[in-house]
């Protein structure tokens, strides 16, 4: 099979987050809030420095950033899907917060140089068709010296379901550029000349409440269209499967899946 062209991936990008949206991260515990929370904390982030959040999507590092900040009003949210902006916007305005959040292409970021201390891309570098424009479209806008965080998956929240899929003949196939090794993480950062790289492996283990909140959460993934497209009797099974491999038992009700994330960070 032919590579997509960039724009082909980065217009089927745009569609599927702007699809997911409103599935996205909002039931069960919050893994991308949970992981934001941990990129933050792998920071040094100074009160009122300016920060960046590239692929911002529901705000998964940008609101512990700007608690950690102090301000709103230095740090700047961006994202390719036009519905993750808004949504993200109204959640601002529910918290009360004029933070600055655009619909912008990671690759022509549209800020003059040296404009941010921090930039922030959570589980967005396997997206990008052109992962080191990108990369220098980071270290572009960020002041010498500045920092950069980024994180991806390792093993993803809704990584059980993918794998009983697959178990059933029916594999999903990850995005191009899929970052799951630190070495590979730490190259690609060292070739986008950042230094002092260090990256990290964290686990997080999420509860649910149910095999439907599972169920559920894995609708605002990747994993939307499998389930969407299911078969009554392919999901019977493949529900059948979770709860085996996810319920905790010993009277602990629920289910519960872990998550494995790298944390890289680095300086211009």
């Amino acid at each position: 099979m032919p590579t997509p062209e960039p724009g082909d991936r980065k217009s089927r990008i745009r569609e599927q987050f702007n699809r997911i949206v409103s599935d996205y991260d909002v039931r069960g515990p919050g893994c991308f809030a949970q992981f934001g929370e941990r990129l933050i904390d792998a920071l040094d982030l100074a009160p009122a420095a300016r920060v960046l959040d590239v692929a911002t999507g529901r705000g998964a590092a940008l609101w512990p950033a700007i608690s950690r900040v102090g301000s709103a009003e230095t740090v700047v949210g961006v994202d390719l899907s036009e519905a993750m902006v808004e949504a993200t916007r109204a959640e601002a305005s529910r918290r009360g917060l004029a933070v600055d959040i655009r619909c912008m292409d990671a690759e022509q970021l549209e800020f003059p140089d040296a404009s941010f201390d921090t930039v922030l891309c959570a589980f967005g570098l396997m997206f990008f068709p052109e992962r080191q424009r990108a990369l220098a479209q980071f270290r572009r806008v960020l002041r010498p010296g500045g920092q950069i965080g980024v994180t991806t998956w390792v093993r993803s929240q809704a990584e059980d379901l993918s794998e009983v899929l697959t178990e059933f003949g029916h594999p999903e196939s990850l995005a191009p550029g899929w970052i799951d090794d630190a070495d590979q993480l730490a190259q690609v950062l060292r070739e986008g000349m950042f230094r002092a790289v260090e990256v990290r492996a964290e686990t997080i283990t999420f509860r649910y409440e149910s095999l439907e909140q599972y169920w559920q959460n894995a609708r605002g993934t990747g994993l939307r269209g499998a389930i969407d497209t299911m078969a009554p009797e392919l999901e019977r099974r493949v529900r059948d499967a979770l709860s085996r491999r996810l319920t905790v038992g010993d009277g602990i009700e629920g289910v519960q899946a872990d998550a494995v994330a790298l944390i890289g960070t680095a300086r211009r």
